[in-house]
């Protein structure tokens, strides 16, 4: 999944859709700047602390799902 500011809201249930599917592993990718991204859609890139939050949740979350 590509984590922009219009999925933000979406990992939560994303992430459990995977758990309850039995998959070995989830991954989420961060909206790079690549030129692409600059033009079309640089709106939807992540500040600092969305980032950071997305992080804090995701690190909190594998946690939990380790026990």
């Amino acid at each position: 999944m590509v984590v922009r500011k219009q999925t933000i809201n979406e990992i939560p249930d994303m992430f459990r859709l995977a758990i309850e599917s039995g998959v070995n592993a989830v991954e989420f990718f961060d909206l790079v700047q690549v030129s692409r991204v600059k033009e079309k859609c640089l709106e939807e890139v992540l500040s600092k602390n969305e980032r950071r939050k997305v992080m804090e949740w995701l690190a909190e979350a594998r946690e939990i799902v380790r026990y």
